[in-house]
């Protein structure tokens, strides 16, 4: 993968670079290479706003709270790129984007926190797999 997006940079393209940076880095984090994933995360952000393409960075900091989780950093460590990811995606009006962080911080938490109202909120695609998982997380935390 690294390959493929140095091949693509070779030609002057940029155009969707940190949305490829982010699939590397969870493909990375996936097959246990979290340092390698946390760099290819940077990467993308500094990509990002080098470029001003900003639509992906709610996951990008989705990401890495869970790389982070998976690299054994603090509970308030996660939490913060979680927080951060929220943020720029209510800013961004990207509710699928910000239902995926409210479900990762909900497991963090072990709280639904506001994944109940999120899940209401979407009237359409009402059965894409976040939303099924969103409901799952969301019965799982309730029966506790």
């Amino acid at each position: 993968m690294r390959a493929s997006i140095e091949t693509f940079r070779a030609t002057g393209a940029r155009l969707r670079l940190p949305y490829y940076l982010g699939l590397l880095a969870a493909v990375s984090g996936r097959a246990g290479r979290v340092t390698d994933g946390l760099a290819a995360l940077e990467e993308a952000l500094a990509e990002g706003r080098s470029s001003n393409e900003r639509w992906w960075d709610p996951e990008l900091h989705r990401l890495r709270g869970e790389l982070r989780l998976a690299a054994g950093a603090t509970e308030d460590e996660v939490g913060a790129a979680y927080v951060r990811s929220l943020e720029i995606a209510r800013a961004m009006g990207a509710r699928a984007l910000e239902l995926r962080t409210a479900m990762s911080l909900a497991r963090l938490r072990r709280n639904p926190g506001r994944l109940p109202e999120l899940i209401q909120g979407f009237d359409e695609g009402t059965d894409t797999p976040d939303l099924r998982a969103a409901r799952t997380l969301l019965a799982e935390l309730t029966l506790r």
